[in-house]
Order: C-alpha cells, then structure tokens, then sequence
C-alpha cells in the first residue's frame, strides 16, 4: 500500500444514481476532501480549478473535455485516459517532448502516474511548468481566440445562404 499524503476535489453535478465507489471515497477520504459535488457558482468552480496541482479524468463519456481543458488552462496537470476526445485534445507537445498526459484508462495506471505526480510534487518540481507545453497548445480554446473563427464561419454560411 502506498503512503501518499493528498487533498482531493471531486467537483461537479451529481445526480441521482452514483456509483458506489463515490460514496465510499468520500467515507475513507473525509479528512481528505477539500470540494465534492456541485459548486455553487462560477468562481468557486474556477477557484476549485485554480488550486488543483493534478485534474483526473476517468470518464467513459465525454462532450468534448471541457472540465479538463478549462483545469488545464487553470494549471492544472491533466491525467486522462487515452479514450474519447482526449487524445485528439491534448496529444503530445509539439516539441517532440513525450509528456504521459494520458493513460491507458486502467486504475493501475492513473494510480502508478498519481504516485510520480506526488513525488514530484514532494520533491519541489513544478507540475504547472510540465504542463506548459500542452497548456500552450490549448489557448486556441479561449472564447477571445475561439470567437472570431466561429464569427467568420457563421458570416461564411450567411454568405453562402444569399447565393
């Protein structure tokens, strides 16, 4: 077993029915826990984002990855499972850096990653200059970078519509 000091966050909507491993976290965490469940508002959920070191993902669905996009651009360093779009998101730095963002999905793996990561951590390693790379590649996300694509393809369609 594994002695690994941590705080952790499990922030988001809940809903009815949960798996059981939630409540059961949340049991053996308690003295853990900073955040669980819905924030009430926009400024606790990014003041959530903001004070994560690691953001976790081990969805089976997925939108797009926003939660983990916005983490990131938080500072926080993404672990997520080499599933649905993450991939396609996050993939390797473009500088040839092979940074483990991903993970197989298997509880093994994101538990030997979350072990390195608190090393690190310990050790006084910046995780939030590690995930520079990829937090530079996600700016292309922001809504004042995104905004003007989406307004010239929706003038491209209103064109396109009036010929």
């Amino acid at each position: 077993s594994r002695r690994i000091d941590f705080r952790v966050s499990v922030v988001g909507e809940q809903f009815d029915e949960q798996p059981e491993v939630f409540a059961r976290a949340r049991e053996v965490w308690a003295d853990r826990i900073e955040r669980w469940g819905y924030q009430e508002s926009r400024s606790d959920y990014l003041a959530a984002l903001l004070d994560a070191d690691v953001f976790v993902s081990t969805a089976n669905h997925e939108f797009f990855g926003l939660s983990a996009v916005e983490a990131t651009l938080a500072g926080a360093y993404p672990l997520l499972p080499t599933r649905l779009a993450y991939p396609e998101i996050f993939g390797c730095p473009d500088d040839g850096e092979q940074e483990p963002f991903l993970y197989d999905g298997t509880p093994e793996a994101l538990a030997d990653r979350l072990a390195q990561l608190a090393h690190q951590l310990a050790t006084g390693l910046s995780l939030f200059d590690r995930a520079g790379a990829i937090r530079n590649t996600l700016w292309r996300f922001e809504w004042a970078n995104l905004a003007p694509s989406l307004d010239d393809a929706a003038e491209a369609l209103l064109d396109r519509s009036r010929h």
